[in-house]
């Protein structure tokens, strides 16, 4: 065991500082056929002495593996280029000198041979690789020529010695050969794996780049079509606040406003109400995307809320923005569904409902009716949304839940997330969607959601369509620190109209000076602002100890997760997303207002 030890140990000398394997395997080879041949020239040169008594004999041999064990120190420190030639040069000389003093007893062309095919093993360097196989031509040369010219005489020995070293011999020369064969098999099979693995690579990569192409693809038809349908909205946006402005002006320069301006004014509230909405259904979708892609999607937060007026606050919404194309929603839910209670994800089911109803109202023709059903089956609750549009083919319906899968309907286009999202969420909640569709008359999308109901007897105290009691904000004193001016403005007309004392800053420094001054009951705090930052900001109200206990509402345009648990456990009592909804801003201050 302790021999077999040290023979790998000389094996494996030089591989240490090797980093590539096929150097290691190359310098294993060369140490392996060094350590062989010189223990065979040792060992033969003996045997052969014994019966010839000539030294002419045993002391080359023994000289021949003295220069094998020395190429494996050259191995060991590092010189294996010169190993690799030395190797070579050993086996040429000792051929040259043996194939001249044994003459015709032995082959030793064979050994000639099989080192011309092992030098393309080992050698790798070009320069080294000709100067061996110039060794090797010139060794050929030189027996042939003392083989016809006789310039130096063969030993004379006796028939038996001659048959005992002509047995040796062939022993030896049939061992480079069977080491030869086993050589080749091995980089055979070496070479017919690694030709298969490069072949499953390739086509793996050949594969991914596809994906990575239609994936560039998708991208870039995701991106065009998303700026396309935030351009409808925004144009919506940006007209209807130019017509308000006009009407205004009229208002300041008359002094009054006639009921069908007023009437004119009040749709056109209603219109830029709707087309923020839809401008901010898009960037959730986008977000909510990339929430899905990156394998984050937030897990079920289930809370107890009541049917009928969580789908009526829906509708109505989308009922505003039905209105531009003409088309009508019409919400029926079964009598025994409407007095329904439900328990889980309000938020998720929310955004479910809004994606197919968005779909809808997109796809319908104009003046269309979209129709919303909700009925129950056990403990199932199922939701119909049916519009009468062109329809879904067959072949579309099979990828119609894929992303950035859209179609359109005239000047009407989608991101093709909507559906997508709609499955994710569905499937979440543990619930199943359904497509069914009749072209050139109605497209159905149903979907059940499974063990949705809550038992009355148990939520008893649940009121209307939320928990917390909206309180009053007369003479509440809020400081709102937000380096956007137009944000401060629309939150101090809110809250200033609902009777409270507002405050506000620009930046985190004046905030905190004017929290120190004013004391206020609540703060309102934006997320990214130059200077201190809004975390910054927040960190330095909790360790302030007038303004620790004051209640901070974190209000920021970023929506992902990691963002609102980094918030919160900094210490915000509140997290929002922009853009703020006045609703839930109330219902987030009424938390800690009585």
């Amino acid at each position: 065991m302790h021999i077999a030890k040290i023979v790998i140990a000389i094996i494996k000398a030089g591989t240490e500082q090797c980093e590539r394997e096929e150097d290691k395997k190359r310098i294993r080879i060369i140490n392996a056929l060094c350590l062989t041949t010189a223990s065979a020239a040792i060992l033969i040169g003996s045997l052969i002495y014994v019966f010839t008594r000539d030294l002419r004999i045993e002391i080359p041999a023994i000289c021949e593996g003295m220069l094998f064990l020395s190429v494996i120190f050259f191995n060991k420190y590092n010189r294996h280029n010169t190993a690799s030639l030395f190797f070579i040069l050993t086996h040429t000389i000792s051929a040259l000198y043996f194939g001249i003093i044994l003459g015709q007893l032995i082959n030793i062309t064979l050994v000639a041979v099989f080192i011309f095919g092992l030098s393309f093993l080992i050698i790798r360097s070009k320069q080294l690789l000709i100067i061996a196989i110039c060794a090797i031509g010139l060794t050929l040369l030189l027996l042939e020529v003392n083989f016809y010219y006789q310039i130096f005489q063969p030993l004379q020995l006796s028939r038996q010695n001659q048959f005992i070293l002509r047995w040796l011999a062939l022993f030896v020369l049939l061992g480079f050969d069977v080491f030869g064969v086993l050589l080749t098999i091995h980089y055979m099979r070496e070479n017919r794996f690694l030709y298969t693995s490069l072949k499953d690579y390739s086509e793996k990569l050949e594969k991914s780049v596809k994906e990575l192409e239609f994936a560039n693809l998708s991208k870039r038809v995701y991106l065009r079509e998303t700026s396309h349908e935030i351009r409808t909205p925004l144009n919506a946006v940006f007209g209807i606040s130019q017509l308000l402005e006009m009407i205004m002006n009229k208002v300041s320069d008359n002094g009054s406003i006639s009921p069908a301006e007023l009437r004119e004014t009040i749709s056109l509230v209603g219109s830029l109400n709707a087309a923020s909405y839809y401008t901010r259904n898009i960037v959730n979708n986008v977000l909510e995307l990339s929430t899905i892609e990156a394998g984050k999607l937030n897990g079920v937060q289930k809370v107890v809320f009541h049917l009928r007026p969580w789908i009526e606050s829906i509708v109505q919404m989308h009922g505003y923005i039905g209105q531009a194309k003409g088309v009508r929603i019409a919400l029926n839910i079964d009598e025994s569904t409407k007095g329904a209670l439900l328990i889980t994800d309000k938020i998720k089911l929310t955004q479910i409902v809004t994606n197919l109803l968005s779909n809808a109202i997109k796809f319908s023709p104009e003046v269309g009716v979209v129709t919303i059903e909700l009925f129950t089956g056990g403990t199932n609750l199922y939701l119909k949304v049916i519009d009468n549009g062109e329809g879904i083919s067959k072949e579309k319906q099979q990828s119609i839940f894929q992303p950035f899968e859209s179609g359109k309907n005239g000047f009407v286009e989608g991101t093709g997330l909507g559906l997508y999202i709609a499955k994710c969420l569905v499937e979440l909640l543990k619930g199943t969607i359904t497509v069914r569709s009749v072209l050139e008359r109605e497209t159905t999308f149903e979907v059940c959601f499974p063990e949705v109901f809550a038992d009355p007897l148990v939520y008893v105290d649940v009121q209307g369509d939320d928990n917390t009691p909206l309180c009053s904000l007369r003479e509440k004193k809020i400081l709102m620190i937000d380096d956007d001016k137009l944000a401060r403005t629309l939150v101090s007309m809110y809250l200033t109209d609902a009777g409270s004392y507002f405050i506000h800053a620009e930046n985190g420094i004046e905030g905190i000076e004017k929290a120190r001054v004013e004391k206020p009951d609540l703060i309102i705090l934006d997320s990214h602002m130059p200077g201190m930052s809004g975390k910054e900001t927040l960190i330095n109200i909790r360790h302030d100890q007038l303004l620790h206990d004051i209640p901070v509402i974190l209000a920021s345009g970023d929506a992902y997760k990691e963002t609102r648990d980094e918030m919160l456990n900094a210490g915000a009592d509140e997290f929002l997303t922009k853009p703020l909804k006045f609703s839930e801003l109330h219902r987030a201050i009424s938390q800690f207002m009585r």
